[in-house]
């Protein structure tokens, strides 16, 4: 469990920070950029899990959604061997935009079995990731705009949670625990149980 969530929140915003710059900048694509934005993601998404996993993010900042794209796989197993033959392996004319869980997406990070970028309209920038972790490889992939991430990295890295409520659930034979933020102005919160 982690005990003092400040340093994991800053480290958060460090990573937004970096993705920002990545998908900002004019400069050409390089090994460097690519390196930058994979650290980015995959540590991050850890982060995420772990502050959601020890309850100091609200109930309603972890069950945040972000944008994508989903393609379906065409039936091809995808493994080892051909992973990077994404066109080959996904249906890329059947794209799907929908919203998921960042707890989902964090795990397609962390488990990911494909992960590489791509670049946006310039060809100069990145724009995002391709995800499909070592479960969803043979299902779907995943796209996810860097801004999103950004954008969940700055929401969860600025999250300080006001109240919890613990109550004891006997078939879990642990806690159930809702987490909030009340608002700034004093007017309620948005609540889930987790």
């Amino acid at each position: 469990m982690i005990s003092e969530s400040r340093y994991w929140k800053a480290d958060l915003l460090r990573f937004a920070d970096r993705l920002h710059r990545a998908r900002t900048t004019a400069r050409p694509f390089s090994a460097r950029a690519y390196v930058t934005v994979e650290k980015a993601v995959l540590m991050g998404a850890f982060v995420v899990r772990r502050l959601a996993d020890s309850h100091k993010l609200s109930d309603s900042t972890s069950g945040m959604h972000l944008r994508a794209t989903r393609w379906p796989s065409n039936g091809r197993g995808v493994t080892l061997a051909n992973n990077h033959r994404l066109d080959e392996l996904f249906d890329f004319s059947r794209p799907e935009r929908c919203q998921q869980p960042l707890p989902f997406l964090c795990n397609q990070a962390i488990h990911s079995y494909v992960f590489a970028t791509y670049s946006g309209r310039s060809s100069k920038s990145l724009a995002g990731v391709y995800l499909a972790s070592d479960r969803q490889r043979n299902r779907a992939l995943f796209a996810v705009p860097l801004l999103e991430w950004e954008r969940a990295f700055r929401k969860v890295g600025d999250d300080y949670p006001t109240d919890a409520h613990y109550v004891f659930d006997d078939k879990l034979g642990d806690y159930k625990v809702t987490v909030r933020t009340r608002s700034k102005a004093g007017r309620g919160s948005r609540t889930r149980t987790s």
